[in-house]
């Protein structure tokens, strides 16, 4: 995958699926088995090359945050420069000003037993970009902070981005951070690149039934393909149903297929609609606060849907379900052929 300058790129998967492992040969910290890494059009990587992480101009955010247990947030973040031997004063003007724009600026005398965890992450961020790297890597920065925390920080680190213009490849296991921070997103399974898409692109119309099954946990409707028409194709359930959907790579027909479509482009009892209209049976009603997710039985297989929390649907009601075509993905496959990763919830 390639990153462009000042983008953001982010390795999205579930735990074991190779993202921290990429990470450490971007950083230097492994050496890749074969293949090519390049950083700022300079090959730091290769089967004749291997030039050492200290001298890759790479600053790294560790998911610890590997802070000094006897330092003061100043000395944290002088600590590179103090490796470069930076002249006193340009050193001093460079922490000041790094922390400042972190949020820093009033916490330096600090220890990191004085400082909560977002101001300890601050502190690392702060330690990672006060030498002026060409490339920022971020090992599950957020992985510590409670969840308010983590979408205040979420929104500071990408703003802060936005200021600095540093190239970035950041790796969560969180599809909300990775949608949200992101420019390219790479979905990652077990040791492979399953997609690389922008965002929008990732959610919207995976690549693949693991991609779908990952990002958004898709609901998954398996058949036949009977018909691909114009970027359009129709698969056949078991009990005959047809869908129609979003043509996915190299779909044919009568190749096994999936009908991938998200919970919240689903629809019920909708007047007026004619295609991709599906009778169901309401299984199961779970109120989750904001809304309720209803689990319905389609050909055999549950979906689930989220409706109003004043929507009244009740265990055993029949009711049209409506799947709008742009929304629909077929995927050739069949469920059995996703990644044996855990396939992680939305």
């Amino acid at each position: 995958f390639e990153v462009p300058s000042g983008g953001v790129c982010t390795l999205l998967g579930a735990s074991g699926s190779g993202k921290t492992t990429t990470l450490r040969l971007l950083a230097g910290l492994d050496r890749p088995d074969s293949g090519v890494i390049e950083i700022d059009g300079k090959v730091v990587a290769s089967d004749t090359v291997l030039i050492p992480g200290e001298h890759r101009q790479i600053g790294m955010v560790f998911q610890s945050y590997a802070l000094w247990p006897h330092m003061t947030a100043f000395d944290q973040i002088a600590y590179p420069l103090r490796l470069r031997r930076t002249a006193r004063k340009a050193l001093v003007e460079a922490v000041r000003s790094t922390a400042a724009m972190v949020g820093l600026a009033d916490l330096l005398e600090r220890y990191p037993s004085e400082l909560s965890g977002g101001q300890q992450q601050r502190v690392a961020l702060a330690r990672a970009l006060v030498f002026g790297p060409k490339l920022l890597l971020l090992d599950e920065p957020m992985s510590g902070l409670d969840a308010a925390l983590r979408r205040r920080t979420r929104y500071e680190l990408e703003e802060l981005q936005k200021r600095v213009g540093i190239t970035t490849v950041y790796v969560t296991h969180d599809q909300e951070e990775a949608m949200s921070v992101s420019d390219i997103v790479v979905v990652m399974s077990n040791g492979r690149i399953e997609s690389i898409a922008p965002p929008r692109g990732t959610y919207d119309h995976p690549g693949s039934i693991y991609v779908a099954s990952f990002v958004g946990a898709s609901n998954l409707l398996p058949g036949k393909v009977v018909a691909v028409d114009n970027g359009v194709a129709t698969i056949r359930l078991s009990d005959g149903i047809e869908i129609s959907g979003v043509a996915g790579p190299s779909v044919t027909v009568g190749a096994h297929a999936v009908c991938a479509v998200k919970p919240v482009d689903i629809s019920i009892d909708v007047a007026g609609q004619t295609r991709n209209v599906l009778k169901g049976t309401v299984k199961s009603s779970t109120y989750l606060g904001p809304q309720v997710e209803l689990v319905i039985d389609i050909a055999g297989v549950e979906v689930r849907v989220p409706v109003s929390r004043e929507s009244g649907h009740r265990t055993g009601l029949t009711v049209d379900v409506h799947l709008p075509i742009d929304r629909v993905s077929i995927l050739e496959g069949s469920l059995d052929s996703r990644a044996s990763a855990e396939i992680a919830p939305a």
